[in-house]
């Protein structure tokens, strides 16, 4: 599992989309879940929006409330009313 976050790793800081986008839709879903724990919340962002939609899903089921309300909240940004 160690060499897939690593390889994780470096396709988020080198902004490897394809290969990211590959790894994280031909990983195993387990090690996945595991590895998405460890990341921070704009790495999540960036796997989570490239998953396909039945990873995305089971990664989603799998984390608890907290981490679900940060995902939703860096996905969609809510806009300060300055005014």
């Amino acid at each position: 599992m160690t060499i897939l976050r690593a390889e994780i790793l470096r396709c988020l800081k080198k902004n490897d989309i394809e290969r990211l986008k590959e790894l994280v839709n031909k990983s195993d879903i387990n090690k996945l879940k595991h590895i998405f724990r460890q990341l921070s919340i704009n790495q999540q962002e960036k796997i989570f929006r490239l998953m396909n939609k039945e990873g995305a899903r089971q990664i989603y089921v799998s984390m608890n409330d907290e981490m679900r309300i940060k995902l939703i909240n860096s996905l969609y940004p809510t806009k300060k009313n300055n005014g």
